[in-house]
């Protein structure tokens, strides 16, 4: 492989990584993902995609919304459940 040094060692750690991540004991199926992995460093892209794991601090503000966004959802269904449950006891919910 003719990459960039810390190319290399970014990948090389990755499949070490995936490899004892996983702990397989089938030695034919890593080498068949080692296989993978060095075709994709020689172009061969449409094996796999490699996805980028976002900052600590982006995945902590998509939490952030996705809790907002719950709440917001839950909100409402707890009003229309409060108003559903004094309009069956006869009393009107003006709002």
């Amino acid at each position: 492989m003719t990459i960039t040094a810390t190319h290399t060692e970014h990948h090389n750690t990755s499949a070490r990584t995936l490899l004892i991540a996983f702990e397989l004991s089938d030695k034919t199926w890593k080498l068949e993902l080692l296989s993978m992995l060095m075709r994709y460093e020689q172009g061969e892209r449409q094996m796999w995609q490699v996805v980028h794991v976002p900052s600590v601090e982006a995945e902590d503000q998509r939490h952030l919304h996705r809790d907002l966004e719950t709440l917001k959802r839950e909100r409402g269904s707890t009003t229309i459940r409060i108003k559903g449950l004094l309009s069956s006891q006869g009393l009107q919910v003006t709002s």
